[in-house]
């Protein structure tokens, strides 16, 4: 063999010695890799919680309620200059002359506060006292005309009604809102006082009460005594009026009898003291 066929023989081992080691060096390598991480399976990817709506989200402005008027709010509203009692607005009320009285409020007083009485009050109140039926029913489809407004002296358009006694009138006021049971003066008081027996009747037939207390705690029974109108007083007595009541002053019926001069009469409420 010569020595070219040497170095080849030599050459082919060294290689495939070379190429086994680096086999072998090789699958080492792979043994010794570390198994490759599993990717994790996704997570199931909940949905979005929705946003809230803008509406949702903050509560909706709750619109404000209309603001309901006050009594007082509304008498104060109502209020109007005071005309002086000769005025031609109130002689017309006085005459009854609803047509003159309509014609002074659509052209005088347009878009005016309605003008006040210097001793009644309201045109209503004017209106009561003055026993002007066709100006009331009037004056009762105007806003500004309250049923159950006061004038100074505490009293309605009823109280004076009841004064003269009009049983339509008090009808008209009754289905307008008055009242007939109030705190302090009513009504019945000033019928008792001024001897109007059917208004008397009227307003006991409407749930009046009988033993109703004055600011002085002086009642129905007793205003008719003082002012001398004993057959009313007897039919007060006879409808439940309680005899024994006593006023701040400590004075009862009787009491006020007596000072009257009329004893027997006051012996006659003795007699049906409960």
């Amino acid at each position: 063999m010569n020595i070219n066929a040497r170095f080849f023989g030599f050459g082919i081992t060294l290689y495939c010695v070379l190429q086994s080691g680096l086999f072998a060096q090789s699958a080492t390598s792979i043994q010794a890799m570390p198994p490759a991480q599993s990717k994790p399976q996704a997570q199931a990817i909940l949905p979005a919680p929705a946003k809230p709506s803008a509406q949702a989200s903050a509560p909706a402005e709750a619109k404000p309620r209309a603001q309901v008027e006050s009594s007082a709010q509304r008498e104060k509203r109502a209020a109007g200059p005071m005309l002086d009692e000769g005025h031609s607005l109130f002689d017309a009320i006085r005459r009854d002359e609803v047509f003159r009285v309509m014609r002074m409020l659509d052209t005088d007083f347009r878009n005016k506060p309605a003008p006040l009485h210097p001793v009644w009050g309201s045109l209503l109140h004017t209106a009561a006292a003055e026993r002007a039926p066709q100006c009331l029913r009037y004056l009762l489809t105007r806003a500004e005309q309250l049923v159950e407004a006061q004038n100074e002296r505490g009293e309605t358009a009823l109280m004076l009604v009841a004064k003269h006694g009009d049983l339509s009138m008090a009808e008209q006021l009754l289905k307008r809102g008055g009242q007939i049971n109030r705190q302090g003066w009513t009504p019945l008081h000033y019928a008792a006082a001024f001897d109007q027996r059917r208004m008397v009747d009227w307003l006991l037939d409407r749930d009046a009460y009988i033993d109703a207390e004055s600011p002085a705690n002086i009642t129905p029974l007793m205003m008719a005594v003082r002012q001398g109108h004993e057959a009313l007083a007897m039919h007060l007595v006879r409808q439940g009026a309680d005899v024994s009541y006593r006023s701040h002053a400590g004075l009862t019926a009787m009491d006020y009898a007596q000072q009257m001069g009329r004893d027997d009469f006051a012996a006659w409420l003795l007699d049906r003291i409960r």
